[in-house]
């Protein structure tokens, strides 16, 4: 099995076109590489050839998660396409790109958006339609992430990564079992949220929040129901008071990696940011909640008003090449939704995990992201206020 590292350093050396015989003459064993590298240089000219009729522009600006992409995959970008600056910024939170891109005007080529956000955005006419031409890479994604009913068709977005949302803890400090949100919400005298007040997190995200609560509760995590939700809120706000705080990922990564002195013992989180957490901290496990939750598709779309729509197709097709893809997903510990890349160049270790892929049968009682109505909207907004309001 080829290593990480030479995988990264075949991967950004064929992406680049750049001679490296003497490196594959070492590992004459991986035939599967030096066939992959001939295919992408191939691939890269002729795109090469597509974007240069279209004048390929000399920037590109990028909005996504936190730590969630192979910082060296971005000077690589630029080297391939010869697109002199990317622009790099992140968000917290999938409201902040819903806001920015309601705008029709947000300034960013390529956002990434969640599976039910990109399909309200295509909903309201706020993502532009894709030139799949010039994403021929499409052809690498599962079937089973494509044509989703949030965008049929994959007109409008491209999956990025995917994963679920459950528990990290370290092994070292908590002594009780976790197996999902039965601990989360347990307000019993003597109970799990006594036990370790002060030193849980939960995220800091309203539908991932809420839909934990509606779970726990028996209801579906995107139910929308008035009186559901006031159920939902009132057990958040009992639930409130034993709390470290609320956190997102920029906060907890970090966090976990120390939790004696932290007190992110315990946190609610997506589950490649808290195998990022434990490169640094071996203790950290992750569960997936036995009463199910929420699974979701992080997608590529490019907003309306984009000032460089050619350099962004650029940037999709170029994250969606399986080499890419593969160096990209070992780094930040997410699913690819690229077959090729999980078929042939990702380590059995990592597919066979099924904290990371989860098979099927582990998500049968997991759902995707619902596509939500105004109203509907404006309910789990209005109970996120209260309970953040709430003392």
């Amino acid at each position: 099995m080829i290593s990480r590292n030479v995988l990264i350093m075949i991967g950004i050396a064929a992406v680049a076109g750049l001679a490296i015989g003497s490196l594959l003459g070492i590992y004459t064993a991986n035939q599967m590489a030096q066939s992959r590298e001939a295919e992408l240089k191939a691939e890269i000219e002729k795109l090469r050839a597509q974007l240069g009729l279209l004048n390929i522009e000399d920037t590109v600006l990028i909005y996504s998660w936190s730590w969630y992409i192979h910082p060296d995959l971005i000077d690589l970008f630029k080297e391939t396409y010869g697109v002199k600056n990317v622009i790099y910024n992140t968000f917290e939170s999938d409201e902040e790109v819903l806001t920015k891109v309601s705008t029709g005007a947000s300034g960013y080529d390529v956002v990434m958006m969640a599976d039910a956000f990109a399909g309200e955005a295509v909903r309201d006419g706020f993502l532009e339609t894709l030139d799949l031409k010039l994403i021929p890479n499409l052809e690498h994604i599962d079937n089973r992430f494509r044509n989703q009913a949030y965008d049929p068709g994959n007109q409008y977005s491209v999956p990025y990564m995917w994963g679920t949302t459950g528990i990290g803890y370290d092994s070292s400090l908590v002594t009780d079992p976790v197996t999902g949100w039965a601990q989360m919400f347990d307000d019993s005298p003597g109970g799990f949220l006594e036990k370790y007040n002060g030193k849980i997190t939960m995220l800091d995200d309203l539908y991932e929040t809420i839909g934990a609560a509606l779970v726990y509760l028996g209801y579906s995590p995107n139910d929308s129901d008035s009186a559901h939700l006031e159920q939902a809120k009132n057990l958040l706000i009992a639930q409130k008071r034993h709390l470290c705080k609320y956190a997102s990922a920029d906060m907890y990564i970090p966090n976990m990696v120390n939790p004696q002195s932290t007190n992110f013992w315990i946190s609610h989180v997506w589950n490649g940011d808290l195998y990022t957490s434990k490169e640094n901290n071996p203790n950290l496990r992750y569960v997936l909640p036995e009463e199910g939750g929420i699974w979701w598709i992080d997608n590529m779309v490019i907003p309306k008003g984009a000032p460089h729509p050619v350099a962004a197709h650029a940037w999709i097709n170029f994250m969606s090449d399986p080499m890419v893809a593969a160096i990209n997903s070992e780094k930040i510990h997410y699913a690819s939704p690229n077959k090729y890349a999980n078929e042939k160049l990702l380590p059995k270790s990592v597919i066979s995990d099924r904290n990371l892929y989860p098979s099927e049968e582990d998500l049968q009682k997991f759902e995707l992201g619902k596509i939500f109505s105004e109203e509907e909207r404006l309910r789990f907004e209005d109970v996120w206020t209260q309970v953040k309001a709430a003392t």
